[in-house]
């Protein structure tokens, strides 16, 4: 598979959504439900009110989610998507479905597993490639994230007989669809985060 064109599809901005651990699963679910209470999405999403509270002040602040200005008591406030969230709520949502439906929320809970996943979508194999792809991303963070990702059986680990020789991580099949799906994110992502 060729590496796309590192500027073709950014994943800066799914890199910023998967910051909070909770950040696609609280999109998805005031996508689904069209707003909810802080309480309800606590409860709906089994998050600590401490961190669904940083997660939705990270959402609001890259113009995600916004709180209702027509309803709701000062101390039960109710959240709805803004108009960009509302924009990628259907594919954050599809993402977040099919994490669920392989059972992978907690190995792609973590902050850089659904970004680096992205890039092994957009073809990334290299170390050098995914570093290449994942702005902000250390060393030590993209090794964790490779070795969750291939704990989980998204990708492998090839080791190239060539001079000398190197390591490539590749999608695997079971990884394809759920790849497509984070690259599908990060593209409606990108049409309305600016840089």
């Amino acid at each position: 598979m060729a590496l796309i064109e590192r500027d073709a599809v950014p994943l800066w901005p799914l890199v910023r959504l998967c910051h909070h651990r909770w950040g696609p699963a609280v999109v998805a679910a005031l996508w689904e439900t069209r707003g909810a209470k802080f309480v309800t999405l606590s409860r709906r999403l089994g998050v600590s009110p401490e961190s669904l509270s940083r997660t939705l002040s990270g959402l609001d602040q890259l113009g995600l989610v916004m709180r209702n200005p027509g309803y709701g008591h000062p101390m039960r406030p109710e959240y709805l998507l803004a108009p960009d969230g509302e924009t990628a709520g259907p594919a954050v949502r599809d993402l977040v479905q099919r994490v669920g439906r392989l059972g992978l929320e907690d190995a792609l809970g973590r902050k850089w597993s659904v970004p680096v996943l992205a890039a092994a979508g957009l073809g990334a194999a290299r170390f050098g490639d995914y570093r290449g792809l994942l702005p902000g991303v250390t060393a030590r963070a993209l090794s964790q994230a490779l070795r969750t990702l291939e704990s989980a059986d998204l990708v492998e680990r090839c080791v190239v007989d060539d001079s000398p020789p190197r390591s490539e991580h590749r999608l695997v099949r079971r990884g394809r669809g759920l790849a497509s799906s984070a690259v599908r994110a990060a593209e409606a992502l990108a049409l309305i985060l600016e840089d």
